[in-house]
């Protein structure tokens, strides 16, 4: 998202939208004001209203994450730091000693990292270079695709407005 802000009377055009979300949507402050200031305590630490109304306002998001995206029980939406430590959990959630992970030079630090650190434990990288496109027109064992890959993921949002891939 291309945003022009104006600073110190300058004009700064912000390209790095996707990594903090400057400015947030309205709602969103309210919504963080109103947790701080009405109900901002810990959520089952504890019987009164304040941690009450947290855990009820915490299961309802989780209610609707499930109804977004079509899963049965709420309580498996999880709430992380960042878009990093949800990586860093699904990553080292998934792969086991044996699995393939194949990777793209493209990838974010946040996707790789945990893969190199995961390769001390039995699990093999490969990190293709930027030919790895439409891989479902190419040969399989070109790129090593077995029953040990147990998920392809690719960032694509970094390429702006490539669409041959």
């Amino acid at each position: 998202m291309l945003m022009k802000i104006k600073i110190a009377g300058d004009i700064m055009i912000y390209l790095d939208n996707a990594a903090t979300t400057f400015p947030k949507p309205s709602s969103v402050y309210k919504n963080v004001m109103k947790a701080m200031t009405v109900y901002g305590a810990n959520p089952g630490r504890g019987s009164h209203a304040m941690a009450i109304e947290g855990a009820k306002v915490i299961y309802e998001t989780r209610e609707l994450l499930a109804e977004l995206f079509n899963f049965d029980d709420p309580m498996n939406a999880i709430f992380t730091f960042n878009a990093t430590d949800s990586l860093n959990i699904a990553i080292k959630g998934i792969l086991n000693t044996g699995d393939h992970v194949i990777t793209t030079e493209m990838e974010h630090n946040s996707v790789l990292r945990p893969i190199k650190e995961s390769e001390k434990t039995g699990i093999e990288n490969t990190r293709r270079d930027n030919r790895f496109k439409r891989i479902g027109k190419c040969h399989k064992s070109k790129y090593k695709i077995n029953c040990n890959n147990p998920c392809l993921k690719f960032n694509r949002h970094n390429l702006s407005n490539r669409r041959n891939w």
